[in-house]
């Protein structure tokens, strides 16, 4: 199995209305969506400005929007400067249309383009803002008091952060506290987002403004099958679950004995798919994506599958 990592670090809520436009290959993996608000100028005037003097521009409302209060929920005050907001702010390609015809080619068997997927540096070079233009934007980011984060290889975001005070006044909105219905506090923008002219035409959204939705895990400890004959059920054990069939990949020794540990056939045992390994099915020579919320090393990848 390889994987090919998303956006990893701070908590991230999907805000309604920004798309982000990706193409990612990675040992034959290909991730892509095209963009749907207005392509960036090929030529910014903030590339020649500093941080200070993008920021006292005049503002643009930005299309996006700020997300609707959930129903049932009731707004508070403004979120306290103790409060981290991590936020990504989405850059729109120069030239959405030649990345959308690029993202149609990828699956059409007559295109030149078909099964040709891109690594990091090499979609930036075809399809994101230039370096100048997101130094720009890191520039305007920095000068209203938010830290920046490491810039993914696509140039297609700035991940930044800083106290929800500072966040709120970069977008030209209002962060509130909510009581939401199910007793759980969050916090989301209650006022219109704008940013400064000078970056308006790059700048097609920012996610992470609100903590509303969280990502949960749907996984369970139940039912796991270790192992090409594993015994019967026995809840909270390391080895659980019904036959995993004939073929089916065991761990190694140390990882069965992780009882939270999560192999291929136990990630198999909780979807129900153990049954795959009897018919001779083992996805052998079939490449995963894999889209990630949590950090990861090469090295644990390399351990995982030496096990």
């Amino acid at each position: 199995m390889r994987r090919v990592a998303e956006r990893k670090g701070w908590r991230r809520a999907v805000v309604a209305g920004v798309a982000l436009a990706s193409a990612v290959a990675g040992a034959g993996v290909g991730v892509a969506a095209v963009p749907t608000m207005a392509a960036a100028a090929t030529s910014l005037p903030a590339a020649s400005m500093s941080g200070s003097q993008i920021a006292a521009a005049p503002r643009v409302p930005l299309a996006q929007g700020a997300a609707p209060v959930p129903s049932g929920a009731v707004v508070g005050g403004a979120v306290p400067s103790s409060t981290t907001v991590g936020v990504e702010v989405a850059l729109a390609p120069p030239d959405p249309a030649a990345l959308a015809a690029y993202v149609a080619g990828l699956a059409t068997p007559a295109s030149p383009e078909h099964g040709q997927y891109l690594t990091p540096s090499e979609f930036a070079a075809r399809f994101a803002p230039s370096p100048a233009t997101v130094g720009a934007v890191v520039r305007w980011l920095e000068a209203e008091g938010l830290q920046v984060g490491p810039l993914p290889g696509d140039r297609l975001s700035v991940p930044a952060h800083g106290a929800a005070p500072a966040v709120a006044a970069a977008f030209g909105t209002a962060l509130s506290s909510l009581r939401l219905p199910s007793g759980r506090t969050a916090y989301a923008p209650t006022a219109a987002l704008s940013v400064p002219s000078p970056v308006a035409s790059v700048v097609q959204g920012v996610v992470g403004l609100d903590d509303v939705a969280r990502w949960r895990p749907l996984l369970t400890a139940q039912h796991l099958v270790e192992g090409p004959a594993a015994a019967a059920p026995v809840a909270g054990a390391p080895v659980s679950g019904a036959a995993a069939g004939t073929g089916a990949p065991a761990a190694c020794p140390t990882g069965q004995g992780l009882g939270t540990s999560r192999s291929y056939t136990r990630i198999a045992s909780i979807y129900d798919l153990q049954g795959l390994y009897g018919q001779g099915r083992l996805g052998a020579g079939v490449t995963v994506d894999v889209f990630e919320l949590e950090s990861w090393t090469t090295a644990e990848l390399a351990t995982f599958d030496a096990c």
